[in-house]
C-alpha cells in the first residue's frame, strides 16, 4: 500500500470515486469553467472569421488603391442650407476628377437605381445596378455567361445583364430557367439575363444584383449626367493615395461651390472600422470568458473546502490507516483538476461546434484552430491547478486524531 500510495493511481482513483459520489456538486463546478472555455472559443472562432471575411471583401472592394466618393449626409439644419447649393455628385464629376488629378488612373463608375424588374407580371427581388467593364476585373467579379457578355456588348450599352445567384434562384422558380430570360421594367424596358455572378455565400451582397450596363440604364432614366450618391476612383499607385485623397477633396470643393457635400474615403478606413468593431466584441467576450473562468475556480475552490469540511472525518481515518500527506493533497488536487478539466473538455467540444455550422449559415465562416482549443484546455486546468492547490495543502495538513474527533 505504501508503494501504491507514493504515486498517483491511488489518488486519481480516489478522486474519481468522490466526484462520481457526488455527480451534481461536480456538475456545478464544472460549469462555469465550461462557460468560460465556451465563450472564449467562440469567440475567437468568430474573429478569425470576421477577420478572414474581412480580407474577402477588402479584394472585392479593389484593394489600398481604390477611393471611394459619396456624398455626406447633412446633420444639422445649418448643413441642410449649405449643402443645398450644392449641385450634388454627378457622374461627370468622375470624369472632371480623372482630367484634374492626375494621380488618377480609371474611373470606376456605378449607378445605383430604385429601378425594379418584372418577369411574368410579379416583381424581381433585386439591386439595380449599372457598372463599368473594369469594374468586374478590379472588384475580382466572376460569372458564368454566354459570350454575349464582352467588353465590347457591355461598352456601347447593350440590352443584358447579370444576376447574382438569389435572383437566378428567384428567376429558375418563376420560369424555369435564368440564361436567355428576359425581364422587364414598368415602363417597357427589357433586358437579356446572359450571366450569373458566382459568390462563395448568400450574404454576399452581389447574390442579389442586376447588373445592367451604363449606357442602357441612362437611356432608361432619360439623363446622361445622373445624381449618384458614390462612386470610385482607382489611384496609380500606393504612395500617392493619401496626396491623392487630399487632391480630391479640394477638387470636389471646387466642382461644388466651395460646399464641402462629399467626403473621400479609402478602403484602408472602412477596413480599419471593421477591425476595431471586431476588437471591441472580442474584448467584451474575452472579459466575460474571464469573470466565467474566474468563477468557476473561486466555486471549485469554495466546494471543495466545503467538500473538505464534510469529509474531515473520512480523511482522518485515510491518514491514521497510513495515508501519507503527498496522498491527500493528490487525491484533493486531482478532483479540483478532473472538474475543471472536464469542463474544459465540454467548453472544448461546444466551442468547436460553430466552425461546423454550414458555409451559408452564417455571413462568414467560423474558423477555429487545434492550437486554440490547447489554449482552452489548458485555461481550464489551470483554473483547476489554481483552485485546487489550497485545499489540497490544507487537506495533506491534516492532523488524525482531530480529524477523527470531528
Amino acid at each position: 500500500m505504501a508503494v501504491a500510495t507514493r504515486g498517483w493511481v491511488l489518488p486519481f482513483q480516489l478522486a474519481v470515486q468522490e466526484l462520481a459520489s457526488h455527480k451534481m456538486r461536480s456538475a456545478i463546478s464544472s460549469f462555469a469553467v465550461f462557460l468560460g472555455v465556451a465563450a472564449y472559443l467562440v469567440m475567437t472562432s468568430f474573429s478569425a472569421g470576421m477577420q478572414e471575411q474581412n480580407t474577402k471583401t477588402f479584394l472585392k472592394m479593389g484593394g489600398a488603391q481604390v477611393l471611394t466618393i459619396e456624398t455626406m449626409q447633412a446633420r444639422n439644419p445649418g448643413e441642410q442650407v449649405l449643402f443645398a447649393k450644392s449641385p450634388g455628385l454627378h457622374l461627370a464629376d468622375f470624369t472632371a476628377l480623372r482630367q484634374r488629378v492626375p494621380e488618377v488612373e480609371q474611373v470606376l463608375p456605378q449607378i445605383s437605381s430604385n429601378l425594379q424588374f418584372r418577369i411574368g407580371g410579379r416583381r424581381l427581388r433585386g439591386m439595380v445596378l449599372a457598372q463599368a467593364w473594369d469594374n468586374f476585373a478590379e472588384y475580382n467579379y466572376s460569372f458564368d455567361s454566354t459570350g454575349e457578355v464582352n467588353r465590347a456588348n457591355w461598352d456601347r450599352g447593350a440590352a443584358i445583364a447579370l444576376v447574382g445567384s438569389r435572383v437566378a434562384d428567384d428567376l429558375r422558380k418563376a420560369t424555369g430557367k435564368v440564361i436567355g430570360q428576359e425581364m422587364s421594367l414598368q415602363n417597357g424596358g427589357r433586358v437579356k439575363v446572359a450571366g450569373v455572378i458566382q459568390t462563395d455565400s448568400k450574404f454576399d451582397r452581389r447574390s442579389s444584383e442586376i447588373d445592367v450596363t451604363i449606357p442602357w440604364i441612362l437611356r432608361e432614366l432619360g439623363t446622361d449626367n445622373p445624381v449618384i450618391p458614390s462612386s470610385a476612383l482607382k489611384i496609380r499607385d500606393l504612395d500617392s493615395v493619401p496626396s491623392s485623397v487630399v487632391a480630391l477633396k479640394a477638387e470636389l470643393l471646387s466642382l461644388h461651390r466651395g460646399v464641402p457635400d462629399a467626403d473621400v474615403t479609402t478602403n484602408d478606413d472602412a477596413m480599419q472600422d471593421s477591425k476595431q468593431a471586431i476588437f471591441v466584441m472580442a474584448l467584451v467576450t474575452g472579459i466575460i470568458s474571464a469573470i466565467a473562468l474566474v468563477s468557476g475556480g473561486v466555486g471549485i475552490l469554495n466546494i471543495l473546502f466545503a467538500s473538505l469540511a464534510s469529509r474531515i472525518r473520512d480523511l482522518g481515518i485515510h491518514k491514521a490507516m497510513g495515508a501519507t500527506p503527498r496522498t491527500l493533497f493528490r487525491q484533493v488536487f486531482m478532483e479540483a483538476f478532473l472538474v475543471s478539466g472536464l469542463g474544459g473538455l465540454m467548453g472544448c467540444i461546444t466551442g468547436i461546434l460553430p466552425s461546423l455550422i454550414a458555409k451559408n449559415a452564417l455571413p462568414f465562416q467560423p474558423v477555429l484552430g487545434v492550437f486554440d482549443l490547447l489554449c482552452g484546455l489548458a485555461l481550464a486546468l489551470g483554473i483547476g491547478v489554481g483552485a485546487g492547490i489550497l485545499p489540497a495543502l490544507k487537506a495533506s495538513k491534516l492532523d488524525p486524531v482531530e480529524a477523527m474527533r470531528a
